[in-house]
């Protein structure tokens, strides 16, 4: 049996650098969703045989914590292979496949967990895949990307290695206009596949009113997540992408205004000044769906 495509109430993804103790054991307090233990961009070439032996204790450990990922480096590398064998072992709730370009990556890849599972003894599809997409051959791939296998549960933009490949300036500007393309593609790939859309980083560290825009932003366009290496990022993620108080209320209005629509025999009913049918009633029950009222 194959793990469920899309992981429960994943909001905020953190990149935490694999070979840096103090972040690693800051990790297990943080509200954060998710956890990508990082082998990857956030660890020099020199450190990454240092961080897979410093990550491996805290997928053993007792934890509290986020559910716990591992951010790979590419498979392309020489490192790949190295860091499947210390990661894969229970503790380990997915894996982050970095720079994915073609289904024959992921499915690649995939049976290469697959094979580790089976070595140690884990339920098969215990390990997840949250596939990255960072360059242009990947985001023409992107749907066929999510649908390629069981294991892909999201989906997530790699902003700063996709601009790189386009060769765009270092600075971002604003609201990023030259980057919305790839964002809403990645965002119906993964609508279609039925996984996560998790959307890349802020990188401006010390503008939090551009961040929070981004946030906002990101979840507008219909981004599921969204990911950061800044834990004071966290708690805005986690407020944004989920329902705020005005929807909460629009939405039990409307429910409340269909039902006794729905008991006229109507099957559609004006409700704030808007003709409410359906598929806006079935997002309002989703809200509440999401509190718990439904």
């Amino acid at each position: 049996m194959m793990a469920q495509r899309q992981l429960e109430r994943a909001r905020s993804f953190m990149f935490v650098p694999g070979n840096k103790q103090r972040f690693l054991e800051k990790t297990e307090t943080l509200p954060l969703d998710v956890a990508f233990f990082d082998l990857e961009d956030g660890v020099l070439p020199e450190e990454k045989e240092r961080a897979r032996e410093m990550v491996i204790p805290v997928l053993e450990k007792e934890w509290s914590g986020p559910r716990r990922f591992v951010r790979l480096n590419a498979q392309t590398t020489p490192w790949f292979e190295g860091d499947l064998d210390a990661v894969v072992r229970p503790g380990l709730e997915g894996v982050c496949m970095t720079k994915v370009n073609s289904v024959d990556e992921l499915r690649a890849g995939a049976e290469s967990i697959a094979q580790r599972e089976k070595e140690r003894g884990m339920k098969p599809g215990t390990v997840r895949i949250v596939a990255a997409i960072e360059s242009p051959k990947g985001l023409l791939a992107a749907a066929d990307i999510a649908a390629a296998d069981p294991r892909v549960c999201g989906l997530i933009f790699g902003a700063e290695d996709y601009a790189l490949e386009l060769g765009l300036g270092a600075n971002r500007v604003e609201e990023a206009a030259e980057l919305l393309h790839p964002r809403n593609v990645i965002i119906v790939a993964a609508a279609a596949a039925g996984v996560l859309s998790i959307d890349g980083v802020f990188p401006d560290l010390s503008n939090e009113e551009g961040c929070l825009k981004d946030i906002w932003q990101a979840r507008r366009l219909g981004f599921t997540s969204k990911s950061t290496f800044n834990p004071r990022q966290v708690d805005m993620i986690n407020d944004v992408f989920s329902p705020q108080p005005e929807e909460i209320e629009y939405a039990r209005g409307l429910v409340k205004a269909f039902d006794e629509a729905k008991a006229r025999g109507d099957a559609s009913v004006a409700h704030g000044g808007q003709l409410v049918d359906l598929p806006i009633l079935m997002r309002a029950e989703r809200i509440l769906k999401e509190i718990g009222e439904r």
